[in-house]
């Protein structure tokens, strides 16, 4: 019978690879839903985007995200995580053909801005996902529209804090129609079914021209 050491070991080799997936999915979902609201400059308008694929898509790897995190704080209570956020979306952003953004910087577009977040790094992977799932589902943003969004995180003492920053980059016109197509009530709707689903205070905050930031305080885990 094998011992409870070597158990442990298998489970640690099988979480990484499992880790090095979830990656991978992550990334290639990010790229898609990048991919299907920006609007490129001088080439055919997208086909419309195929939000029950997305929708699906976003549940399972959510779902796996979910599991991983369960299996690894039972294997290693209390031990720190490092995953480096900000080298996952540049995998993300490498994929765009250089130049081919309008509009939209290729740092702006998605960026991260924290090295690395130790202990909430699988919980802040799982909440950015939630996050664009949730905004791009209830408040209907299309490719037209091409947003600029921006995830921004950081640690707190008292645990992580994740904004993301929604903005328009065609002026004031843009942001009219950002506005009207993300009214508040709706974001605030996709606040509170985030709320529901994780252990984490989110607030809608007014931005400027009609943009608007989702700020998310994530406590730190017991243990």
């Amino acid at each position: 019978m094998k011992s409870s050491e070597q158990t442990d070991l298998e489970h640690l080799a099988l979480s990484g690879e499992v880790a090095r997936q979830l990656a991978h999915d992550f990334s290639n979902f990010l790229y898609t839903l990048l991919l299907r609201i920006d609007t490129w400059e001088g080439a055919p308008k997208p086909q419309a985007p195929d939000w029950q694929r997305l929708k699906e898509d976003a549940r399972q790897i959510s779902q796996m995200l979910h599991e991983w995190s369960r299996f690894h704080n039972r294997v290693l209570p209390g031990e720190p995580t490092d995953i480096d956020l900000n080298q996952l979306i540049r995998q993300v952003l490498s994929q765009f053909p250089s130049g081919n953004m309008p509009g939209v910087e290729r740092t702006a577009a998605l960026s991260v801005q924290s090295a690395r977040i130790r202990r909430h790094a699988l919980d802040v992977k799982h909440l950015v996902l939630l996050l664009l799932e949730e905004i791009v589902q209830r408040c209907q943003i299309s490719e037209w529209m091409n947003p600029r969004i921006a995830i921004q995180t950081e640690t707190t003492q008292q645990g992580a804090v994740v904004r993301m920053v929604v903005s328009h980059d065609s002026g004031a016109d843009g942001h009219r129609e950002l506005a009207e197509e993300c009214p508040p009530f709706l974001v605030r709707t996709a606040c509170d079914s985030l709320a529901l689903r994780l252990d984490a205070k989110i607030r809608r905050d007014a931005g400027t021209h009609g943009g608007f930031t989702i700020v998310v305080e994530l406590p730190h885990l017991p243990g």
